[in-house]
């Protein structure tokens, strides 16, 4: 990943304006537990989430991470 986009195996830079990191399906075991997510200050959200215990923003937002979107997250219509 590069300021303006990504670099490919060959070699050629790909301006993009968003790049999406899908993570998969795993809404019953706790999808965060093996993926590493770092926000604003280099806050890592497992670590946000063990001191201020789990929250969200309508269950899609969390603060301090942002362009990170939940679907489905705690707190949302759900839960």
């Amino acid at each position: 990943v590069t300021e303006s986009g990504v670099l490919t195996g060959s070699g050629c830079s790909v301006d993009l304006d968003a790049i999406v990191w899908a993570t998969g399906f795993d809404v019953a075991e706790g999808y965060f537990k093996d993926t590493t997510v770092i926000g604003v200050n280099k806050k890592d959200l497992k670590e946000e989430w063990s001191e201020s215990g789990i929250h969200s923003l309508f269950g899609m937002m969390v603060n301090g991470f942002p362009n990170m979107f939940v679907l489905l997250g705690p707190q949302g219509f759900n839960g």
